[in-house]
């Protein structure tokens, strides 16, 4: 039975209300959701199901037996699997969750309890309350490959994929175990509370938030130091707590008042109480739709509460609203239009870039993840990655014109235009496909490394490369043969694939080692690692400007590399996980496609070299010249009249006059050598500026003629 079901006045719901209340199983517990397909999963451990239910119409799609007793729930988004544990049956079921059928059984250990999914590494951890310790399923072969010991009465786990940490917390040690979950080992106990129950982490600020159910209490880890920073009362018991990074909130299920307390993670204080059912056990925050699911054991319902909307991130220029859980975007600077994957929508939004407004909105296949233009035929390729096909878009009617079969899970797509090519990486069939684009066929079919993912073209050097993410490398392609000529290693998983064709260079986002690769295309070796935010995944480049831009979709910014010394010189905050990312230079804007804000950010790229507060593109002089000063109204600030740059150590004729103003750079040496003499004019106006570190040598001497 379903209450509450405010329909289409959920929009107009007060933020921190109970909306819906949403009948499931017996004696819910465990809870989780998959942002991706609008899915929320309960783990009932009375009648040993699990109920699905669709999180925008908050109505029971189906229900799925499992083990005995089951406790936890964890969603692979990627792999389309919910692992749950089996608290009787010392078991974990694995669930397809496209079709919500029980696939396999995974024996654990005694009594696991809480369960945490890693989908960068292919890992889930399972807590394990009566052997003492954790076992790690590899969720591509779906077996236990290591168990670790840990506290006393293991009760939950919760990881953060940017730093390759689990946290443990032992019921009856009252602490949480810290594992390296590349080593597989416990690297730091922390003390913290009566009785930790529950654990959940924010990967944007490195904190870890802990509910301890005998002391009504909640521990906050900064997970940096592994050390204790706060301790925040709550409601009675506090028994789960999630964590909704997009609006800076923890929500807190408190087991004996039927209440959920909201913790401001700004100031570590609770700012709300949310009366919901009885014995709440389980929480979690679907930030795609601002909504958190309760799981009440004793009313067998779920909650559905209405969160407080994200803050609009300040830096960016304009915000967007786009489909659900945008992907990839690409742009057609001629036209002026941006074109986003919506992955959950199947649809793509197209943008009109003059006005930063959507003009239209076209569907296409299955969970579409990538997109490349093709200007000249006016046609875009998109990528549906569950459907294994590609649509093809005609940019002038906006709409679908044909539908291509290509690999399976097809990600990056990216088009050669001079040679009418698509290419195409299947993730899950490791291969790219090759597509002509005047006829809308698949020509050739090119094996390249583990898991591809994107794909960058260099249309002058006939060469395209391809990030394969299980593979930790880059694969070449030689475009007019359609073979792989080389194999570039990188950082650990690669995402992101960016072409500077003017200076031969290719700029990878390396996902997990959250840094940025540059890859000289001469020799194909990597002459630079960039450290960038966490879990960077898409990236773009001015060449104009000599700059590359990086989405960190954990950090919800992008990093703003300066190709010429290989740093960092910027971060712009924008929406929630930033994912693609394109650049168009004739305006000088990016758009970001920020997947769990439905929108697209839009930045401006404009710089101030001389740092005289004036953008380049407004600026009458590249030196210094704040107010813009043009007494002779030349269009020339006078800061640049008669300019003379010194830019390398030089040394200078005998006569100054020509040169007017002389500006030695920083770090440059002017000279006037010995034995030469500098006649200055008396009507002349001659003046010499120098910058930090310039040097300028009198070894001559000077004469002013009156």
């Amino acid at each position: 039975m379903i209450f509450c079901i405010f329909g289409a006045q959920q929009a107009l719901a007060v933020p921190n209300t109970v909306i819906a209340t949403i009948g499931v199983g017996a004696g819910p517990v465990g809870i989780d959701v998959s942002e991706s397909d609008d899915r929320t999963y309960v783990a009932n451990a009375d009648d040993n199901t699990i109920t699905v239910i669709n999180s925008i119409t908050n109505t029971v799609i189906t229900t799925t037996g499992v083990g005995i007793n089951p406790a936890g729930i964890g969603v692979n988004e990627f792999n389309n699997r919910a692992y749950v544990t089996n608290s009787d049956s010392n078991t974990v079921s694995i669930v397809n969750t496209v079709n919500n059928l029980l696939i396999g059984t995974i024996p654990v250990g005694s009594v696991p309890r809480g369960i945490a999914v890693n989908e960068s590494i292919d890992r889930t951890f399972v807590a394990n309350f009566a052997s003492n310790n954790v076992s790690i399923i590899n969720t591509d072969t779906n077996t236990v490959i290591g168990t670790i010991p840990v506290g006393s009465a293991p009760l939950g786990v919760a990881v953060n994929e940017s730093t390759n940490r689990a946290y443990v917390t032992n019921f009856a040690s009252n602490t949480v175990s810290v594992i390296n979950t590349g080593l597989h080992t416990v690297i730091a106990t922390i003390p913290v509370g009566l009785s930790p129950n529950a654990v959940a982490v924010d990967e944007n600020t490195n904190r870890a938030y802990v509910t301890n159910l005998a002391g009504n209490t909640v521990s906050v880890i900064n997970t940096d130091t592994n050390t204790v920073i706060d301790t925040i009362p709550v409601g009675l018991a506090p028994f789960a707590v999630s964590v909704n990074e997009s609006n800076e909130r923890a929500y807190v299920a408190n087991f004996s008042d039927d209440t959920v307390s909201v913790i401001d993670t700004d100031t570590n204080t609770v700012i709300d109480t949310i009366s919901v059912g009885s014995v709440p056990r389980g929480i979690v925050v679907n930030e795609t739709n601002e909504r958190a699911y309760v799981a009440n054991s004793s009313s067998n319902s779920v909650s559905v509460i209405e969160l407080e909307p994200p803050e609009l991130p300040s830096s960016e220029i304009d915000t967007i609203a786009v489909g659900s859980n945008p992907a990839a975007i690409a742009l057609n600077e001629t036209t002026e239009r941006a074109y986003v994957t919506n992955s959950a929508g199947n649809s793509v939004s197209i943008i009109n870039t003059d006005t930063n407004t959507v003009v239209d909105t076209v569907g296409v296949g299955f969970a579409p993840l990538g997109i490349g233009l093709n200007e000249p035929t006016a046609k875009a390729f998109v990528s549906n990655s569950i459907d294994n096909t590609v649509s093809i878009l005609n940019t002038v009617t906006n709409t679908i014109i044909d539908t291509i079969a290509v690999g399976q899970g097809p990600l990056g797509v990216a088009v050669d235009q001079s040679a009418g090519r698509a290419y195409v990486a299947n993730q899950n069939s490791n291969t790219v496909s090759v597509i002509n684009t005047g006829t809308n066929t698949v020509i050739d079919t090119i094996t390249v490394g583990a898991n591809p993912t994107r794909i960058g073209i260099n249309e002058s050097t006939n060469r395209a490369y391809v990030s394969n993410v299980a593979g930790d490398n880059l694969s070449v392609i030689n475009t007019l043969t359609n073979t792989v000529i080389d194999t570039i290693a990188v950082g650990q998983d690669p995402i992101g694939v960016a072409v500077n064709e003017t200076t031969d260079r290719v700029y990878v986002a390396n996902s997990v080692s959250n840094s940025v690769s540059v890859i000289n295309t001469n020799t194909n070796s990597v002459i630079a690692t960039v450290p960038v935010g966490l879990n960077p995944r898409g990236i773009a480049i001015d060449e104009s400007i000599n700059r590359v831009y990086a989405t960190n979709l954990n950090s919800n910014t992008v990093s703003v590399i300066n190709t010429d010394t290989n740093t960092v010189v910027d971060s712009i905050t924008v929406g929630t996980f930033p994912a693609g990312i394109a650049v168009n230079e004739t305006i000088v804007r990016a758009f970001v496609a920020n997947l769990n804000s439905n929108t697209v950010s839009v930045i401006s790229l404009e710089i101030d070299t001389d740092g005289d507060g004036i953008t380049d593109g407004d600026d009458n002089c590249p030196i210094p010249n704040p107010g813009q000063e043009d007494l002779d109204s030349d269009d020339k600030g006078d800061a640049c009249d008669l300019l003379h740059v010194i830019t390398t150590d030089t040394t200078v004729p005998g006569d100054l006059n020509s040169l007017g103003t002389i500006l030695v750079k920083s770090n440059s040496v002017l000279t006037i050598p010995n034995g030469v003499t500098v006649t200055i004019p008396s009507e002349s106006n001659l003046t010499i500026r120098s910058g930090s570190g310039a040097l300028i040598e009198f070894g001559g001497s000077l004469v002013v003629l009156s």
